[in-house]
C-alpha cells in the first residue's frame, strides 16, 4: 500500500524517536486487556492516527507528524490462507476469543510489514520504533 502520514500524541515535548519502549503508557483499553490476557504473543506497538482531527480525549498535547511506509491496510482480505489457519488455530486454543485472533494475526504481520492500517477508524497500530526528524 502507498505511504500514510500518521499523528501520535505524547505528554512529551521534543522527542527524537517514538520508542516501542513506551508501549501502553497512553489511554488504556483493549490493548491492555489483550496484553494482559497473552502476554506470549502481544506485539508492543506504537498508535498512530491518519488525521489530526481523530485525537481522543486523554491523549497529550504533543503531536508529532510522520511518514509511514509498509503498512498492511485491514480489513483482513477474504480468502486469505494466513488468516484462515489463525482463526483456526485461536480457535482450537481458545473457542470464541476473538482477541487472540488479532493478536496472533499481528505476530504474523510482523514479518512481511511494520504495521496494520484500518482506514475504517483511522487508527494504525505501528510494530517499530520511530525516528523523529527535527524532535
Amino acid at each position: 500500500m502507498n505511504n500514510v502520514i500518521g499523528y501520535h500524541y505524547s505528554n512529551k515535548p521534543n522527542l527524537n524517536c517514538l520508542s516501542l519502549d513506551y508501549s501502553g503508557q497512553g489511554i488504556k483499553g483493549e490493548e491492555e486487556k489483550r496484553r494482559k490476557s497473552w502476554p506470549q504473543f502481544f506485539i508492543p506497538r506504537i498508535y498512530l492516527y491518519d488525521s489530526q482531527n481523530r485525537k481522543e480525549p486523554g491523549l497529550g498535547n504533543y503531536c508529532y507528524q510522520v511518514e509511514l511506509t509498509n503498512l498492511y491496510q485491514l480489513p483482513i482480505k477474504s480468502g486469505c490462507k494466513i488468516s484462515r489457519s489463525i482463526h483456526e488455530l485461536a480457535q482450537e486454543l481458545y473457542p470464541g476469543d476473538t482477541d487472540l485472533f488479532f493478536t496472533l494475526f499481528e505476530n504474523v504481520i510482523t514479518y512481511g510489514y511494520n504495521g496494520v492500517y484500518n482506514p475504517q477508524t483511522g487508527v494504525i497500530s505501528y510494530f517499530r520504533n520511530i525516528v523523529l526528524c527535527g524532535g
